[in-house]
């Protein structure tokens, strides 16, 4: 038989291990939320959450045609073209009709 101060010293032990997992998670937590946020903004400042086009490749159409409708107002052509060619892993500028692209 256990006495009164035993079971009030072992419900003070499980409350002290309660709290000290309770800290454990939400340091865990609030450090997984950094982690999180820092990839993501890492991803955004890239460029890799943007939205992507897709087009098909129409006859007459070359990457320079479809930069100039497609790219935005204050970006560089060449460098619009670039990231064309490398989200559609193109070793060359020449592109098909029929051929699907993605447009950043």
């Amino acid at each position: 038989m256990k006495t009164l101060s035993a079971l009030t010293y072992n419900k003070r032990k499980r409350l002290q291990k309660r709290q000290r997992l309770a800290k454990v998670l939400v340091f865990l937590s609030a450090w997984c939320l950094i982690i999180i946020l820092a990839v993501s903004q890492g991803s955004i400042a890239r460029g890799e959450n943007q939205s992507l086009q897709t087009v098909v490749v129409s006859g007459g159409d070359t990457l320079w045609t479809l930069a100039q409708e497609h790219a935005p107002a204050d970006q560089d052509l060449r460098s619009y073209i670039a990231r064309i060619r490398e989200l559609n892993h193109l070793s060359h500028p020449v592109i098909y009709p029929g051929q699907i692209l993605e447009l950043p």
